[in-house]
């Protein structure tokens, strides 16, 4: 038996935001914007389409076991990231702080940063 997802509040537009940490907060549309770009990425794309494309195939689009499966597949992706690779993404981040921060107009040196 296919379940189907919960339409209140579930699939649908919803206004607010999640807390992230105590004062911090990302605006539902945001965060929703941010896990489909995940999961359109070509490190989960190719994964998410053959998981949907088998369903449908067993005309089974099952959207809750869906929806519940996602999450794991962002899981294993992060899971597999090593402390270089977070070194790698800290760097680039740095560095393109940096940019925009000089742009800016502020005086800033790459050692500010470690």
């Amino acid at each position: 038996m296919t379940r189907r997802a919960p339409t209140a509040g579930g699939a649908g537009p919803r206004r607010g935001a999640r807390s992230i940490a105590p004062g911090d907060s990302i605006a539902v549309p945001l965060l929703r914007d941010f896990l489909l770009a995940c999961l359109r990425h070509d490190a989960l794309s190719d994964v998410t389409m053959e998981r949907l494309d088998l369903m449908a195939r067993n005309a089974r689009l099952d959207l809750v076991w869906l929806a519940e499966a996602l999450p794991v597949l962002v899981g294993d992706l992060l899971a597999v990231a090593e402390a270089e690779d977070w070194e790698y993404v800290a760097d680039a981040l740095s560095r393109a702080y940096l940019d925009a921060a000089r742009e800016d107009g502020a005086a800033l040196d790459p050692q500010d940063l470690g």
